[in-house]
């Protein structure tokens, strides 16, 4: 097992092989965290043969205080633990049970998203003991070559929402001025004081991003005012759309359908293959409107030991 960096060829031919891989895989996402973050640490566990990197787990390790929290790559979205070959126990195995060796602590938080396949749930645990698993899924969209073949997937609610929108006046434009990103800062932040969420994306790390070309910056406005932000990352073939803030007043019209199908025509126009929606949350609504563009979910899971893992399975 090998620890810190693989060679840029190698991992270069490693992302390819993967069906998932997206933006947060690229060396250009840990350069904007090392950027945003002088005191985070990251390492990435790997395993190779003859015919390359079998495995690998990229990780960020955050002091706190006298602990520390070890958490899979790419910091609050879906990444975690990689196999070439989705059911290679052997891999999984030595994976696993290098990164609870060197992290797994009763005082420490670890966390790792695990997309390989679920049979391999029982060897997880056995490499990783005391390690905890919460299921989940984030829902994508295969994208066509296409406009209208776009418009096609959409249900009939979502292209009436959009054609509502328009007509209303709500303007959709990419935002390349560092603006918007200052609007969602501000938007975030109420969400958060309001729905009493600890957790909010910094500043610093959207910023980053958007000068190393990972992220792009999009605005709904109507008559003058930003009604809504959302950030999109951008890589290795596929969009993440990834954060989202709204105004007060966003929901009194369909925000979210005129920008984010603005955002999947700009995609296909640019010749990328997938747009990943991300994880829901649980919220049945939130689904809804993902499975509105054609979104169909895709499961993944989640393994967490050390002192915030109480009440998983």
């Amino acid at each position: 097992m090998e620890e810190d960096e693989p060679s840029p060829q190698a991992w270069s031919v490693f992302l390819e092989s993967l069906p998932g891989a997206g933006p947060f895989h690229l060396p250009a996402w840990r350069g904007a965290l090392r950027e945003a973050h002088p005191a985070m640490r990251d390492r990435t566990l790997w395993l190779e043969d003859a015919g390359g990197i079998r495995a690998a787990l990229p990780v960020l390790v955050r002091p706190r205080f006298a602990l520390l929290r070890a958490a899979s790559l790419p910091y609050g979205t879906p990444g975690g633990a990689w196999l070439a070959r989705p059911s290679d126990t052997e891999a999984a195995t030595l994976l696993f049970a290098e990164f609870s060796r060197r992290f797994s602590r009763p005082w420490n938080d670890c966390i790792v998203v695990d997309h390989s396949d679920e049979s391999l749930s029982a060897v997880i645990r056995g490499a990783w003991p005391g390690a905890r698993m919460r299921p989940d899924d984030t829902h994508v969209v295969a994208l066509p070559d296409s406009v209208s073949a776009l418009e096609e997937l959409w249900a009939r609610r979502t292209r009436k929402a959009f054609r509502r929108a328009e007509g209303a006046g709500v303007e959709v434009r990419r935002d390349d001025s560092g603006l918007g990103l200052g609007e969602f800062a501000r938007f975030h932040e109420r969400e958060g004081d309001a729905r009493k969420v600890r957790f909010l994306y910094p500043a610093p790390l959207l910023a980053a991003a958007a000068r190393a070309g990972l992220l792009s910056v999009w605005i709904a406005s109507l008559e003058g005012r930003t009604r809504a932000v959302t950030a999109v990352a951008e890589g290795c073939g596929r969009i993440f759309l990834w954060l989202v803030a709204h105004s007060e007043d966003a929901r009194e019209l369909p925000t979210g359908e005129i920008l984010f199908g603005t955002i999947l025509a700009d995609a296909v126009r640019r010749g990328f293959r997938e747009a990943d929606f991300g994880s829901s949350g649980g919220r049945a609504g939130t689904r809804f409107f993902k499975e509105g563009f054609g979104a169909v979910p895709r499961p993944f899971r989640t393994w967490r030991s050390g002192p915030l893992a109480r009440g998983w399975k």
